[in-house]
């Protein structure tokens, strides 16, 4: 008996593995719809969405059974906010599926998952794939996002970095593999593999978008928007046609102002993009970050009607985060309370990952112990958030949080040492350096506090006058001068 059980995978698997290399991939019945198809791939790589969908379509157009064609369309509407095409096109794929051989089929089984949110089955698709055919480079890239998904940063880096020998034409890896290391922390061999993806791919966009992200991360906010607006002066007409990276840059220069206390030099950009971009992917960007802009300035009533504005066009997603913070500011904690409750009772909005809820669960009951003065425990709901974000690029804002909650809380020492740490990335971080300017006086050290205050106020001697981060800073420099 166990012969016969051991036997018949080992076979099921023999014959998988041979269907892998007898179908020309992907299937389609039209020559030219495959041509269509590899264009749309192309354009894909270098981030050039509206050139992909439209290639994508015109192969779905000229083969109505090409599956492979359906689904890249619908994650390219997807990426773009349009919600009822995006469901259409993976509908379409997901019941042609079953006509397809088995390697595409899992393929789209495992985007169909992930569309729906279903992390196991993605998980265990991903390790079938894997296992059953290693060498086709659909299958080859899953397993590496899958790990990068599942924080194997690392592993993730490896598999990139195999594929990049085998694909050298493949040059969107050493974008992935620089983020990667970012997320490790490693911010030097980070941008060293981004500038390799720059060199290799001058032509493109992105490139200079992804080191202009990692420029702002480690304090090279100028560098940033020099890259970023040279892009804008001298290729305009490309990054107005190719939307997704176009308001992604828009957005990335308003960050670097913003960093710099350059208010509304950073509004004006974003103007500037809802202007010229509409999709709901771009306008939750855009409006996102002024939601940000507007809370670092302390003016509710802006907050409030960019969320609303939000919520009208972008009617999917509930904003939860930015819901909460609002009633913070205003005071309004029982409302707090009803939105966290509400929150864990329907697991948040949908197509939200159990680690997505957690971080905003823990983000929300940070924010809401800092305001109400409970610091110690704002520090330990920020840590676990940050914690579990596991992710050095993204996660700075509540490690700061975390950071400056110990030292509200009076463990100076605790919160020196993580700002410090910070500093060592980032030694332009303005709040790193307001904040450790803030907690030296405290303890006493007065030069090490006017060091640091020094060093903000220079780094923002072009900011807008009387924001209230530069009024916080003008207080601690009075209070060292007394």
């Amino acid at each position: 008996m166990k012969k016969t059980t051991h036997f018949i995978p080992i076979f099921l698997l023999l014959v998988f593995v041979m269907s892998c290399g007898r179908h020309e991939y992907p299937t389609t019945k039209s020559e030219q719809a495959r041509e269509f198809y590899k264009k749309g791939e192309e354009s894909r790589l270098q981030l050039y969405y509206r050139n992909a969908v439209n290639n994508y379509l015109r192969a779905f157009k000229l083969d109505t059974s090409f599956a492979l064609a359906a689904m890249k369309s619908a994650q390219m509407y997807l990426i773009f906010g349009i919600e009822d095409s995006g469901t259409y096109y993976f509908k379409k794929a997901y019941q042609l599926s079953s006509q397809m051989p088995d390697v595409e089929r899992l393929v789209i089984d495992y985007h169909w998952s992930e569309f729906n949110s279903n992390e196991n089955r993605m998980s265990a698709l991903a390790d079938s794939l894997t296992a059953l055919c290693p060498e086709n480079f659909d299958v080859r890239i899953i397993d590496a996002y899958n790990k990068w998904r599942k924080l194997r940063y690392e592993d993730a880096r490896k598999s990139f970095q195999k594929i990049l020998r085998d694909y050298p034409n493949y040059i969107i890896a050493y974008n992935n593999i620089g983020y990667l290391y970012a997320y490790d922390g490693l911010f030097k061999e980070a941008v060293d593999n981004l500038e390799k993806y720059k060199r290799y791919a001058a032509n493109q966009l992105n490139p200079y978008d992804s080191l202009a992200e990692i420029y702002i991360a480690i304090g090279r906010y100028y560098e940033a928007i020099h890259t970023l607006e040279y892009l804008l002066k001298n290729r305009h007409d490309e990054l107005v046609q190719n939307e997704f990276i176009g308001a992604t840059i828009y957005v990335r220069i308003a960050i670097a102002y913003r960093k710099l206390g350059q208010y509304q030099k950073a509004l004006d950009y974003l103007q500037q993009a809802e202007q010229l971009f509409s999709s709901n992917y771009s306008i939750s960007r855009i409006y996102l970050n002024r939601f940000s802009i507007y809370r670092e300035l302390e003016q509710v009533d802006q907050m409030e009607k960019i969320l609303n504005n939000l919520k009208s066009t972008i009617t999917a997603n509930e904003f939860t985060y930015q819901t909460a913070m609002i009633q913070i500011m205003k005071n309004d904690y029982n409302q707090v309370l009803e939105i966290l409750d509400r929150y864990k009772r329907t697991d948040g909005p949908m197509k939200k990952s159990s680690r997505e809820i957690l971080i905003t669960n823990a983000a929300i009951e940070g924010e809401l112990n800092l305001k109400t003065g409970l610091y110690k425990e704002a520090a330990e709901q920020f840590k676990l958030a940050t914690d579990t974000y596991n992710d050095n690029l993204n996660s700075t804002e509540l490690r700061l949080k975390e950071y400056i909650s110990l030292g509200s809380a009076g463990d100076y020492s605790a919160a020196l040492n993580g700002l410090r740490q910070h500093i060592k990335v980032n030694p332009n971080c303005p709040l790193a350096l307001i904040y450790a300017s803030e907690y030296y006086m405290k303890s006493g050290k007065y030069s090490e506090a006017q060091a640091y205050i020094n060093n903000f106020l220079n780094l923002w001697k072009d900011a807008d006058p009387d924001t209230p981060l530069l009024m916080h800073a003008r207080s601690i420099q009075a209070e060292l001068s007394q």
